[in-house]
C-alpha cells in the first residue's frame, strides 16, 4: 500500500481546508497484483454508483452487487430444475399440478430472502449459510406438502419430498461453486466494497487486519479516520485520511460503498454524526460493538427507553449437550469405520505398493487438557518426511507457527490424491472412538506449535480436538495464523450441537466438491504489515 503524501498547511486528504495533508494521486501495485488508486473524488463516486475505471495496473473494480444478482438467478434455477426433473418422472399430471415447479421457486426464493441468504455478510460464512439453507428447505418442504394435498393427481408425498431434497442439494452445490468463483474474483480485487474505517485505536486496527485477512468477505479498507500517530505506529499511515473531528467532511468527499465505525474509538456524538453522514450518501454503516469472538446468534437488540442495547446470551454449554456430543461421536465413528473398511483395505494396498513403507503415519499431538496422544493418518509422504522438514521450512506458506507447502515434494502420488479427497484422515475415526478426539473440534497441534501459541489460544485445549472444525470449513486455504486463532477460539467459546451438525454438513460438502473446485488459487495475499501485526 503506497501513496504519495505532500505536506501542505491548508489541504486535507479530501481537499477541504484544514491543517492536514494533501493527498497526491498515485497508483502503486500491492502484493498479488492488486493496486490501490488515490485520486480526487468525483460526484459519481460520492453517490457510490460509479466504479473506478479499469486500467492496465488495476483489476476491473466491478459492481459489488453483481455476485448477489448471479446468486439469485442460480438459486431460482436450482429449485426449478429440481422440481421439473422430479415432475418429469410422474405420469400425466393435472394442469394445476404443472404449476408446482414455479410455485416452489416463488416460495423457495421468498424463504431465501427472508433468511437473508442474499446478504454477502451471511454467504461469506459457510456454516451460517448451510444452517439457514436447511431451514429454508424445511419451509419449502412444508409448503410443497400442503400444496400436494390440494392438487388433484399431484406428484405424491414421496416425489414431493424427493424434489425438496434435490433442490436443497442443488442449492448447496450451486452456492459452493458461486462462493469459489466470488472468492477468487474478490482476491483479484473485483466485486469489493470500498470501506472507510472510523477509528485508529487497537480494536479499529484489528478490524483493518480482519478485512485484509479475509478478502473473501469483499471488504477492502481504502481509508482510516482517526489519529495519524496511531495509524503510523500500526503501519497503515498510507490509509490515513484525516482526524476524527473532520470525519463528516472526509466521508462526504471520499468515495466508498460502506463505513465501519469502531465504537471504542468514537464518542456517541461522533457516532451519530457518522451514521447521519452515511444515511445522507446512501452508504451502509456498520458499527462494531467490540464483541470480538462472540457468535452473532448470541446477540440480540434489546431496546430500553428507546435506546439501543445489546443483549448477549451467556452461551455456556450444558452437561447434557456435552454428553450428546460424545454419544454422536461414538455412534457416527463406529458406523463410518464399518462402512469404510473396504476403503481402508484398498488404500493400505496402494500405500504398500508405492514404496513398501508403513501404512499409517503416527504422530504425537496435544489434546484435551494439554494431554498428548498419538494421532493416526494414512501415510501420504515419503518415509523420511519428518527428517526433511527442516530443509523446507524457508518455503512455509503460512504465518505463525503452522507449516504448509502447497507443492510439498515429500508427498507421494497416492498421498496427493488422498489429501485432495481427505481420505488420509479416515484412521482418526479410531482416535474418536478411543475418546482422544471428536468428530468436530479444533485441529490437534504439535507440541512445538502449541508452545508458540499465544496464551489465549491455549483455551482450545479445553475441548477434544476434532477431525474437522470451523477453521477447516471456513478458512482451510487461508495462510493467516490470525484466521486460525480467531476461528478456533470462536468455536470453543460459542460451541453448540447445532454448530457441530452444520460443520459436519459443511465438511461433507467440501469432501464432495473440493476435488472439482480450485480453492488453493485464492490464498490470501494481504499486506505484510497487516498480516504480521
Amino acid at each position: 500500500m503506497n501513496a504519495s503524501w505532500n505536506q501542505h498547511p491548508r489541504s486535507s486528504a479530501c481537499g477541504h481546508t484544514t491543517r492536514h495533508h494533501r493527498f497526491v494521486p498515485s497508483r502503486r501495485p500491492l502484493r498479488g497484483g492488486m493496486t490501490m488508486e488515490r485520486r480526487p473524488p468525483s460526484a459519481n463516486d460520492v453517490d457510490g454508483g460509479s466504479p473506478a475505471a479499469a486500467t492496465d495496473r488495476e483489476p476491473l473494480r466491478t459492481n459489488p452487487r453483481v455476485p448477489m444478482a448471479v446468486l439469485k438467478i442460480g438459486d431460482g434455477i436450482a429449485i426449478f430444475v429440481a422440481f421439473a426433473a422430479v415432475l418429469a418422472t410422474v405420469g400425466r399430471l393435472e394442469p394445476t399440478a404443472m404449476l408446482l415447479a414455479p410455485v416452489a421457486v416463488a416460495i423457495g426464493l421468498s424463504a431465501v430472502w427472508s433468511a437473508q441468504l442474499w446478504d454477502s455478510r451471511v454467504t461469506a460464512m459457510r456454516w451460517i449459510e448451510l444452517s439457514r439453507l436447511t431451514r429454508v428447505a424445511a419451509i419449502v418442504t412444508a409448503a410443497v406438502l400442503a400444496l400436494d394435498r390440494l392438487i388433484a393427481n399431484g406428484p405424491g408425498l414421496a416425489r414431493a419430498l424427493t424434489a425438496c431434497a434435490v433442490a436443497w442439494l442443488l442449492m448447496i452445490g450451486w452456492r459452493s461453486i458461486h462462493r469459489s468463483w466470488v472468492t477468487h474474483q474478490r482476491r483479484q480485487g473485483r466485486f469489493i466494497r470500498r470501506t472507510i474505517v472510523v477509528g485508529t485505536d487497537a480494536r479499529a486496527l484489528e478490524l483493518v487486519r480482519l478485512f485484509a485477512t479475509h478478502p473473501e468477505a469483499g471488504i477492502r479498507v481504502t481509508g482510516v479516520i482517526g489519529s495519524r500517530h496511531e495509524a503510523k505506529r500500526a503501519g497503515v499511515s498510507e490509509l490515513w485520511l484525516g482526524e476524527r473531528r473532520d470525519a463528516a467532511s472526509i466521508l462526504t468527499a471520499t468515495p466508498s460503498e460502506s463505513i465501519v465505525v469502531c465504537s471504542s474509538a468514537v464518542n456517541p456524538r461522533m457516532l451519530q454524526t457518522v451514521i447521519d453522514t452515511g444515511r445522507g450518501t446512501g452508504r451502509e454503516v456498520l458499527v462494531d460493538p467490540g464483541l470480538a469472538g462472540v457468535d452473532a446468534r448470541r446477540v440480540a437488540a434489546s431496546p430500553v427507553a428507546h435506546e439501543a442495547f445489546l443483549y448477549v446470551d451467556s452461551g455456556a454449554p450444558s452437561r447434557t449437550g456435552r454428553c450428546v456430543k460424545r454419544a454422536v461421536d461414538i455412534v457416527v465413528s463406529s458406523v463410518l469405520l464399518a462402512l469404510a473398511s473396504p476403503v481402508f483395505a484398498v488404500i493400505a494396498i496402494l500405500i504398500k505398493r508405492t514404496d513398501g513403507g508403513p501404512i499409517l503415519f503416527r504422530q504425537r499431538r496435544v489434546g484435551r487438557d494439554d494431554h498428548e496422544f498419538e494421532i493416526l493418518k494414512f501415510r501420504t509422504m515419503v518415509v523420511d518426511a519428518e527428517a526433511r522438514l527442516a530443509e523446507l521450512s524457508d518455503d512455509n506458506q503460512r504465518s505463525g507457527p503452522l507449516f504448509k507447502l502447497a507443492a510439498d515434494p515429500r508427498v507421494t502420488k497416492i498421498g496427493n490424491i488422498m489429501r485432495k479427497t481427505s481420505l488420509d484422515e479416515l484412521p482418526q475415526l479410531i482416535n474418536v472412538l478411543r475418546g482422544e478426539m471428536s468428530l468436530v473440534g479444533p485441529r490437534p497441534a504439535l507440541r512445538r506449535e502449541a508452545e508458540e501459541f499465544p496464551s489465549e489460544l491455549r483455551e482450545r485445549h479445553r475441548v477434544r480436538p476434532g477431525i474437522t472444525g470451523l477453521w477447516q470449513v471456513e478458512a482451510r486455504d487461508n495462510p493467516s495464523f490470525d484466521a486460525y486463532r480467531r476461528l478456533d477460539l470462536f468455536y470453543v467459546r460459542n460451541w453448540t450441537l447445532a454448530l457441530d451438525l452444520v460443520l459436519l454438513l459443511g465438511t461433507a460438502e467440501q469432501l464432495l466438491l473440493r476435488p472439482f473446485l480450485s480453492r488453493g488459487r485464492g490464498e490470501v495475499d494481504a499486506p505484510a504489515a497487516l498480516m504480521a501485526a
